[in-house]
């Protein structure tokens, strides 16, 4: 049991990875990597409010099941808002760049949630070696404050 959290679109324009995801900040990162990927874009349909974060839900399977036509609790601003906060303090470095620096500084790396399979941590530098061969942008290593500058 826990909190899940999906990402719901109206329409048929890109939008983040649906999941289900574990938590807020999972679907936090896929929100994420869709501004980066989209740009400007994004914002449009995030502003129109036909791309939300909804949950928390009590299951998968509820979050799973979760329609854009059904109402359901939706994520606030404020609390996105709040996880920026959170964040502000690292740096977060993906790809191959990610697994340099984790082998530089003997720091275990993550790995995004895939249609496959879900997001992991504690990753050793040849396991995310072994799964960046198929896509290193599921690779991802959390750089602290002190050390960002290293990076």
């Amino acid at each position: 049991m826990g909190e899940w959290y999906v990402i719901l679109k109206a329409g048929s324009h890109p939008a983040p990875a649906r999941g289900p995801h574990r938590s807020l900040d999972e679907a936090r990162e896929a929100w994420d990597r869709f501004f980066e990927r989209h740009r400007g874009m994004a914002g449009t349909y995030v502003n129109a409010g036909s791309v939300r974060i909804a949950g928390p839900f009590r299951t998968r399977r509820e979050a799973a099941a979760a329609d854009v036509s059904i109402p359901h609790p939706y994520v606030t601003d404020e609390q996105l808002n709040e996880l920026c906060k959170e964040e502000e303090r690292s740096m977060r470095l993906e790809g191959y760049k990610a697994i340099e620096y984790a082998s530089a500084y003997g720091l275990a790396l993550s790995k995004y949630a895939d249609p496959v399979e879900d997001a992991r941590g504690s990753l050793s530098v040849e396991e995310a070696r072994e799964i960046a061969r198929e896509d290193p942008s599921l690779i991802y290593v959390d750089v602290e404050e002190e050390r960002s500058k290293d990076a």
